[in-house]
């Protein structure tokens, strides 16, 4: 990417350090509403397409479920949310189908609020994994915005530590219009999105991350600072406040933030705490089998008074609690003896609540049901290979079955895609002649001429094996999209 070099940055720090400078990301919001937009991996479609939308974004399978969306201020205060709940059925809900940013309009909590955000948590909302390119955030009468490129983030992640931050991303087709502040020359990258889902009825989900935490002020910085990031990504991955995944996350559950609250960019270690409950790490004193409460319906910790002034902040109900109907009649009142505490208990810090998980590892995750549900472990490599590699019966993977794209993208590799654990994807054939078995992850090069072998024929789209097989033998192409 030519603007790295004029930064000073790699290709994924280059897309990073210039989201916030996005020119066609930056719109005006007049509402009196916080404006996210969300955009996922899919591409435009041409006029042809069009017409057969549903049909070629279903091949594409990139869109999804519209995230769900916790607003926090620098303290780590509940300002506001966006919910998508109805998404729990997945011909309901809201759906982000276009590469257009989505746009989310967050309510404020205190209305007539206009509270900048500084902490946001985004969700699956439903059982329609989805598969995140960018989230840009812009403040009510304000120009300001903040922009994040989660795939891009967790692929750096993933490369500085496989096992803590094992996350899932694609090459997206969605492109992004990069703009350098000094020499205000742009250029069109493709961001990585990032995958994330919830389980179903049945506990099962197609990643282990239900979605992701992030402070945005720490990707409003300037080149300096992701020099030093680049340098030693931990400084980026390595504080749950900064950016972080979780297996277990809603919009009514509190991130961690840093306290004292630090200047952007600030180099670790800072101290992290919980600011309210329930909140996204395990309680420090074991309670809920040593996971995370997600509703506050059931946090222990918290009075039922204070349940019951969170849960209606959110427009909600804990009605299958009795509790919830003596705090609903003014007569009776909530009762006075509830277990737990009206503050966060003062050693209820910083603790990573993540556990090792493969895609035949589920956890049921349903926000609001009235029944504990167990962590469901089965014992099946058929989802990954010894190695940690995605198989083609990946719940992922699967959806890319039969598709090939040949891109000239320099922002996309098939050396990357045949190389990285984290990457699910169709086939790839790049820029440098190189195509990629997204199956075997075998790297070929560009056949020369007829007599080469064990290459990639990018005329008829096969692969020829020492007998000059033709791959399509093995695997015909249902769809084939060249980007530009």
């Amino acid at each position: 990417m030519a603007l790295g070099i004029e930064i000073g940055l790699g290709v994924a720090f280059t897309m990073i350090a210039l989201a916030p400078m996005v020119p066609d990301w930056i719109r005006n919001n007049p509402l009196p509403e916080t404006k996210i937009n969300v955009m996922v991996g899919l591409p435009k479609l041409t006029p042809e397409e069009q017409g057969r939308k549903e049909e070629v974004y279903g091949q594409l399978s990139f869109g999804g479920c519209a995230p769900a969306i916790g607003l926090f201020n620098a303290n780590g205060d509940r300002i506001g949310y966006y919910d998508n709940d109805a998404c729990d059925d997945v011909d309901e809900g809201n759906h982000v189908d276009q590469n257009a940013p989505k746009d989310l309009m967050a309510k404020y909590i205190k209305p007539g609020s206009t509270e900048k955000t500084e902490y946001i948590t985004v969700s699956a909302a439903g059982i329609d994994a989805i598969c995140i390119s960018a989230i840009t955030v812009t403040f009510p009468s304000s120009s300001d915005i903040y922009a994040f490129l989660p795939g891009e983030v967790a692929a750096v992640c993933r490369e500085y530590d496989p096992v803590k931050h094992d996350y899932q991303y694609s090459d997206s087709e969605a492109t992004v219009q990069f703009k350098d502040p000094n020499s205000q020359k742009t250029q069109i990258g493709r961001p990585r999105c990032l995958w994330i889902d919830k389980s179903d009825k049945d506990g099962l989900s197609a990643t282990k991350w239900q979605g992701f935490q992030v402070h945005l002020p720490d990707f409003k910085l300037d080149n300096s600072t992701f020099k030093g990031w680049e340098e030693d990504p931990g400084q980026m991955c390595n504080a749950l406040a900064r950016f972080s995944g979780y297996e277990v996350l809603n919009h009514m559950m509190c991130p961690q933030v840093f306290s004292p609250a630090p200047m952007a960019g600030e180099a670790l270690p800072l101290q992290e705490i919980t600011p309210c409950l329930p909140g996204v790490v395990k309680p420090s004193d074991g309670r809920n089998n040593g996971k995370p409460f997600t509703t506050p319906c059931d946090d222990t910790r918290l009075t039922f008074q204070y349940r019951y002034n969170i849960i209606k902040q959110y427009g909600r109900d804990c009605r299958w609690r009795r509790w919830y109907g003596d705090c609903e009649d003014s007569r009776i009142g909530c009762p006075a003896d509830g277990e737990g505490l009206d503050d966060v208990p003062d050693d209820f810090q910083s603790e990573d609540a993540r556990d090792t998980w493969t895609p035949s590892t589920r956890h049921r995750r349903s926000c609001f049901s009235s029944r504990k549900q167990p962590r469901v472990v089965v014992k099946n490599t058929e989802f990954v290979t010894d190695d940690d590699f995605p198989t083609e019966h990946h719940p992922l993977q699967k959806r890319f079955a039969g598709m090939l794209v040949k891109s000239r993208d320099v922002t996309q590799s098939a050396e990357r895609a045949c190389t990285d654990s984290g990457m699910v994807g169709p086939d790839i054939y790049d820029h440098k002649g190189m195509f990629c078995d997204m199956v075997t992850r075998k790297l070929y090069p560009t056949c020369k001429s007829e007599r080469d072998v064990e290459c990639f024929d990018p005329a008829l789209n096969v692969t020829r094996s020492g007998q000059i097989e033709k791959r399509a033998a093995m695997k015909k192409y249902v769809r084939i999209r060249d980007l530009y």
